[in-house]
């Protein structure tokens, strides 16, 4: 056995370099995504925080208001997946997988009907199973997803 192959089979498999590899290319690009298209971060959920505080304390309502729903969805993803390893430890990490893809199908199929509603509400669901069920890669820290610690 190589030494590549030793070191990958110490670790499970939802945290070697290639999982986190193929997180951090979803994420960016749902990221890409949601920016250009809702004006909202899905992952930099910390880039939502400051512009809602930002238009807060300008007075500009109506522009902080469309902060707040995917940051109210986000922390439900959070407390959900939580949730999810604390029920079920061992299989977490692969029905957190599959949380993802359902959510991720059901917003291609809604979102041409809803478009705010899918686009913000079930990519920042889906930014938040990612950040809590892959914390690690290959024994380090590891986040997918950018945000604030404290908020996390």
């Amino acid at each position: 056995m190589s030494v590549q192959q030793a070191a990958a089979a110490s670790f499970p498999r939802d945290e070697t370099l290639q999982i986190a590899s193929l997180l951090a290319f979803i994420g960016g690009y749902l990221e890409a995504y949601t920016w250009i298209v809702h004006h909202v971060f899905a992952n930099a959920q910390s880039a939502n925080l400051v512009f809602l505080w930002v238009y807060m304390t300008s007075g500009d309502w109506e522009r902080a208001v469309h902060y707040i729903p995917p940051l109210l969805s986000y922390v439900v993803g959070v407390i959900l997946a939580c949730w999810l390893r604390w029920a079920s430890p061992q299989q977490a990490a692969r029905i957190s997988n599959l949380i993802e893809i359902v959510f991720l199908f059901i917003v291609a199929i809604v979102h041409n009907r809803l478009p705010d509603v899918a686009g913000t509400l079930g990519l920042s669901l889906v930014a938040a199973f990612q950040t809590v069920s892959f914390p690690r890669v290959e024994g380090w820290s590891y986040n997918s997803v950018m945000v604030t610690s404290n908020f996390r």
